[in-house]
């Protein structure tokens, strides 16, 4: 079983008998989530889809829906609704998520620790450039200044 995901949506038959033809074992082509992905992974996240299909994405599906009122796509979301339901019960998935929910707990303080350590940084940085900046603008503090002022 493979199912595709991408972040564009296949209405062409040419298009998916392309895929078809590529594997026959392809069973679904699932486009809206698929942007999640690249995103999710580009700041590191786990990400998961569950779907419930209702249609064979081709020109079929307006009569599909219209002819069964709907009720296919309520039971293809109440079906991955049930299914989603059971794998929070698994005690692998359990297992599988408290790890990542450390994992990421880890990673999120370790990066809250870079972040608050670079902004002590910065600050001692503009601290230093502040105390330049006026010293070269106070005549007390800056005597070579005070001196072309005053000279003797």
């Amino acid at each position: 079983m493979v199912i595709i995901v991408c972040a564009l949506v296949s209405k062409s038959s040419k298009f998916n008998k392309r895929l078809s033809d590529l594997n026959r074992k392809f069973l679904a082509i699932e486009t809206e989530s698929g942007a999640i992905f690249p995103a999710a992974q580009a700041k590191s996240l786990p990400v998961i889809t569950i779907r419930g299909i209702s249609d064979y994405a081709d020109e079929n599906k307006t009569e599909l829906e219209t002819s069964t009122s709907g009720s296919v796509r309520r039971l293809a979301a109440s079906n991955a609704a049930s299914f989603f339901k059971l794998q929070l019960r698994n005690p692998y998935v359990r297992a599988f998520i408290e790890r990542r929910r450390s994992q990421l707990s880890t990673r999120q303080s370790e990066d809250t620790e870079q972040e608050e350590s670079r902004l002590t940084d910065r600050f001692e940085e503009l601290a230093v450039q502040t105390d330049v900046s006026l010293r070269q603008l106070s005549p007390a503090l800056n005597p070579s200044r005070n001196e072309a002022r005053h000279p003797d």
